[in-house]
């Protein structure tokens, strides 16, 4: 059969992995979507989605004013990136919403992967590394040759081998060096770091198993969530009114007894990372121990008014008074449920809920305990049997001294719980990075992921994507440097005149300062201020973002350093409905967290998503590993308590101790 060159041109067979799938130079779009419907239909994707990725190519196709029969031109290839971006534009001008111009957008981004995939020139491997290992393996040469030729350092070309990471985006002039080198056509290698690009408009698949790997911890929470059994207490005006009591009791650093580590602190809203709710306001100010701890509570008195089979099946108006916490009975019980439902693990919630419950009714220093008329706030049959029906005058101390058997019980449950083999921490820290922690040096994964992050930018010219992508990356190396809290980085101000959280001296080189009343372990190893350098490589990616970056986010007009994006998607209100207070534009520690993981999910694949926290642990171990036992410097790296580093870290302590051993060990049979 001959072929004169317009259809030489047009049709090419090869062989594909599909049964009968071909690839074409240039197919038309009628030719690519029947192409794409066998693939597809082969790889049991169903019809429905099917359906949605040609609709979304026909409105493709109206846009750029292309029919079945016109071939696929530049808009699927060195122009994708501005014409997938028009597009989006285009759909949410038309008065599509947001999320179904976003579908599209996706849609299409797999439409250009069917035509890259099936319409090559060069038959070599989809990715980058493999085509370059392919090209030398043709041409016949190493990577030492190759780097003699084309002017490029060996061990970037042994990297790029090594699929540590692809070539940055300002490296792309180089790679036509490469080319020449191995005497292929322009773009034969550039194309291949094409995909990534456009990661960062395509939501990752929920059903892709690589991306939703879970620890047994976050497979019990999506448990949880999906049985969206809520059972706290609502906030009643008679609880509220309590809630305030307690807060103004705890606070007051004049009340008898009172020390730092039993007073509550309050802080400015400025100064909370974290949506707070009612429970946290006092006077104007925020109390975030106070929001932590009726999270906790409220669990217990919603649990009161679960049905028997659950809960103690008490009408919901008897349930609503912190009195309950006298009743040592029902909140052990209360207490064995919350372990049943955890898997039978005793975990450090069980034991704070005790230490809480203990500190209540602590003489002297307890609010339940110095506070006797909550006992009248219980009826009658729900009060312990010896506090019934006493005279008034002697109730207060009956009360009292009932608060003090109580609180021997619960002091006793912490002794024996913490014994215990079944106490143990409900959630590992360290499992989803447990992979990272066990290579040599942990933090180079980290290192890594922001070179990754750095060689497959969106385009400059998405004023939604863009400005993000700046933000993440500062952030990401201002993390690892700074392995502070998550808490901290939203609540990092930046002023023009310097006079904020991040600021730039005289000499030009960027630092970071905290006031020790900033840090929650004030009490403890931040008493001091906090005031370090930024590293110089950070500098340029600084003001890139405050010149670029920064201007476009979401409350770019509020001082809030970190800006979070205008696409965010956070929760306004809780599962009752009741307000979370927004503090005017800031960007909260839970938000920063689930940024971190999206960027692992985008950049790293196959990796265990984690998030903010997951960032100190690696910095710790990997120093640690590097200098066995120097525990200080960790302390003073992590800004923490050298005893919650000890803690923390006993792991590696006995791996240090076995190395000793092990090479005391070895010396002797190698001396003998």
């Amino acid at each position: 059969m001959n072929l004169n060159n317009a259809e030489l041109a047009c049709v090419i067979q090869i062989t594909h992995q599909a049964p009968k799938a071909t690839k074409r130079v240039n197919p038309t779009y009628a030719e690519m979507r029947q192409l794409a419907t066998t693939l597809w239909t082969e790889e049991g994707t169903p019809q429905y989605i099917i359906s949605n990725l040609k609709t979304a190519l026909n409105a493709w196709m109206r846009y750029i004013n292309v029919a079945d029969n016109s071939l696929v031109g530049p808009e699927f290839r060195e122009d994708f990136e501005e014409s997938l971006y028009q597009f989006s534009t285009h759909e949410i001008e038309k008065g599509r919403g947001k999320r179904t111009a976003k579908d599209r957008s996706e849609f299409i981004i797999r439409w250009k992967k069917i035509y890259d995939e099936n319409s090559m020139l060069d038959l070599l491997p989809s990715s980058f590394s493999e085509a370059l290992a392919e090209l030398l393996r043709r041409a016949n040469f190493d990577a030492y040759e190759l780097s003699r030729r084309s002017g490029i350092h060996i061990d970037t070309i042994k990297n790029w081998l090594a699929d540590k990471y692809v070539p940055r985006v300002d490296a792309v002039p180089r790679l036509s060096k490469i080319e020449t080198a191995l005497a292929v056509p322009h773009g034969t290698l550039i194309r291949k770091i094409g995909h990534i690009r456009h990661q960062w408009l395509a939501a990752k698949s929920k059903q892709d198993p690589t991306l939703r790997t879970q620890t047994p911890y976050q497979k019990r929470m999506s448990q949880k969530h999906k049985e969206k059994h809520y059972y706290s207490h609502p906030p009643t005006p008679r609880l509220q009114e309590q809630w305030t009591e307690l807060i103004r009791f705890k606070s007051d650093t004049f009340r008898e007894g009172a020390i730092p580590r039993n007073t509550w602190r309050l802080k400015r809203a400025d100064k909370v990372a974290r949506k707070y709710d009612w429970s946290a306001k006092f006077e104007n100010m925020i109390c975030p121990t106070a929001n932590m701890q009726w999270n906790m509570l409220s669990l217990f008195l919603g649990w009161l008014s679960q049905p028997s089979h659950v809960g103690k099946g008490i009408q919901r108006e008897a349930s609503d008074t912190l009195a309950w916490l006298i009743r040592d009975d029902v909140f052990v019980q209360y207490l064995n449920w919350q372990i049943r439902r955890s898997d039978n693990i005793i975990h450090n919630g069980i034991m704070t809920a005790l230490q809480n419950a203990a500190s209540m009714l602590r003489p002297k220093t307890g609010f339940i305990y110095n506070n006797p008329w909550l006992g009248h706030t219980l009826a009658d049959e729900h009060l312990p049997k010896n506090l019934r029906n006493l005279p008034a005058d002697e109730f207060e101390q009956a009360w009292q001294s009932e608060c003090e058997r109580v609180r021997r019980v619960y002091i006793a449950r912490i002794k024996a719980n913490t014994n215990s083999r079944q106490f143990k921490k409900s959630r590992d820290p360290r499992a989803p990075i447990l992979n990272i922690l066990q290579q040599e040096r942990p933090s180079e994964a980290l290192m890594l992921l922001v070179r990754e992050m750095e060689s497959n930018p969106p385009p400059k010219n998405n004023r939604q994507v863009y400005p993000a992508y700046l933000r993440d990356r500062v952030l990401l190396k201002i993390m690892i440097t700074n392995p502070l809290r998550v808490g901290m980085f939203p609540i990092i101000k930046y002023y023009p005149n310097n006079t904020g959280n991040i600021y730039q001296t005289n000499a030009g080189a960027w630092r970071l300062r905290f006031e020790a009343e900033d840090f929650k372990n004030t009490k403890g190893a931040a008493k001091e201020d906090y005031d370090v350098a930024i590293p110089q490589f950070i500098w340029e990616d600084i003001e890139h973002y405050l010149a670029e970056g920064r201007p476009y986010l979401k409350h770019a007009d509020k001082p809030y350093f970190f800006q979070g994006s205008s696409t965010n998607r956070e929760s306004t209100h809780d599962r009752f409905g009741i307000q979370l207070h927004d503090r005017d534009g800031m960007w909260t520690a839970e938000s920063v967290s689930v940024r971190i993981a999206e960027c692992v999910i985008l950049y790293m694949p196959g990796q265990t998503p984690f998030r903010g926290h997951a960032i100190r642990h690696i910095i710790a171990t990997d120093y640690l590993k590097r200098n066995p036992g120097d525990y200080i410097t960790v302390a003073k790296l992590l800004h923490d308590e050298l005893s919650t580093v000890l803690r923390e870290y006993a792991h590696l302590q006995v791996d240090d101790s076995l190395k000793r051993l092990h090479g005391y060990v070895e010396g002797f049979f190698q001396s003998h």
